[in-house]
């Protein structure tokens, strides 16, 4: 199971490797992100959707991010939604009513 600390390292991997050019899409689907004990702010899950955003801005293409089947809080997964409504990254997230 991913958690949010393995979320955070896969964002700074990508954040830090410039070169890496066929990514586009990122599946942690059906994982515990977001949890019991797990820190209600998700830096991590923010950390790589703004490394998967900014890797599809440098392409020039689409990314997605699919985070459904987690224990996200109805706000982060709006927030994640409203922020990049529009943009080159798609995210597919439910919440955890």
């Amino acid at each position: 199971m991913i958690e949010d600390a393995g979320v955070l390292c896969m964002g700074r991997g990508l954040l830090h490797n410039k070169n890496v050019t066929k990514l586009k899409t990122i599946d942690v689907q059906d994982n515990e992100i977001g949890g019991y004990g797990v820190s209600k702010l998700l830096p991590g899950l923010f950390q790589l959707t703004e490394a998967m955003y900014d890797h599809a801005v440098r392409r020039g293409d689409q990314a997605q991010v699919y985070v459904a089947e987690n224990s996200v809080k109805t706000y982060l997964g709006v927030e994640l939604k409203e922020k990049y409504d529009g943009s080159e990254l798609e995210i597919f997230v439910d919440v955890q009513s």
